[in-house]
């Protein structure tokens, strides 16, 4: 018999950065648990980093996280798992600073892709979410540097102030 799903928390609290979970199933380098904050990424935008601190206090750094078959989340650590660790208690944490600079990227192009949709009839043909750099692709009749300034103020957002389109 299988774990069950795991709870995504993101999904009734996209401020959720920290949850305490129980360990449900180990494989190689990736722990599951029954419930998690962490974003597994999906639609150009990347999964979550962070930590977790198992019940022994050890500390894994997780590099990414994905869904596995039948909703299974899995969290990617950096080092080896210690071995038995099924049942154990932990708590996971997110990187804050991370997942706000790409929660500000992912609204943003939400913002220029209403904008190209309405306007222009532009539809998505691509998108990459980054933390240093993101972009967003339109399929564009007419494509222009002075259509992509149309498209820049017309995207901007005065607040809140740290919304950016450069």
């Amino acid at each position: 018999m299988s774990p069950p799903a795991t709870t995504r928390l993101y999904l009734h609290d996209d401020h959720c950065y920290e949850a305490d979970a129980h360990v449900v199933a180990v494989h190689d380098n990736a722990v599951a648990f029954d419930r998690t904050c962490f974003y597994p990424g999906g639609g150009g935008q990347p999964p979550d980093e962070g930590a977790v601190i198992l019940e022994s206090g050890e500390v894994l750094e997780i590099l990414s996280a994905h869904a596995g078959p039948e909703e299974m989340f899995w969290h990617v650590a950096r080092s080896a798992l210690p071995n038995g660790i099924v049942g154990w208690a932990a708590r996971l944490t997110l990187n804050r600073e991370r997942r706000r600079v790409l929660t500000r990227y992912h609204t943003v192009l939400h913002v220029l892709n209403a904008v190209a949709l309405k306007d222009y009839q532009g539809w998505i043909s691509g998108v990459q979410i980054g933390t240093d750099y993101s972009r967003i692709d339109f399929k564009l009749e007419g494509f222009s540097a002075a259509l992509c300034a149309e498209l820049e103020n017309k995207g901007k957002i005065n607040k809140p102030p740290y919304v950016r389109l450069d």
